[in-house]
């Protein structure tokens, strides 16, 4: 679980060298007190090529309704589809951010040998 205000760190790392290279998707469930249950997830993709001279590192991360669920189909989804209920960039150190009605994601990945991925989540505050 991520809490407001908070931020997690995922590495993915690349033997270099080897024709192998990681992809992937993970989702948070977003817990709403009032409700007492969740009723969103936090999705994140990531893709580290096998050859960087080939390809790019590619990252997105997004909203969606609690029934999505976290397989190859929303991977696709994130990494081919188009940019309904999440954000994707190109892994070059610089940030993205998704805002939604109650928080906001923002994430950075680099695109060096060793990937680190950086989703950090906002509690968006209603005016007050």
């Amino acid at each position: 679980m991520i809490g407001p205000c908070s931020a997690v760190r995922t590495l993915f790392n690349k033997t270099t060298g080897t024709a192998t290279g990681a992809v992937g998707v993970f989702t948070y469930d977003l817990f709403n007190a009032d409700l007492n249950d969740y009723n969103h997830v936090m999705a994140v993709m990531f893709s580290v090529p096998y050859d960087r001279n080939l390809f790019c590192n590619w990252f997105a991360v997004g909203f969606f309704g609690k029934q999505k669920k976290c397989d190859h189909r929303l991977f696709n989804s994130m990494y081919n589809g188009s940019e309904t209920h999440f954000v994707r960039g190109k892994a070059d150190g610089s940030c993205i951010s998704y805002e939604s009605d109650f928080v906001v994601v923002s994430a950075s990945m680099t695109d060096s040998v060793e990937n680190p991925l950086w989703p950090m989540s906002q509690k968006v505050c209603p005016p007050g």
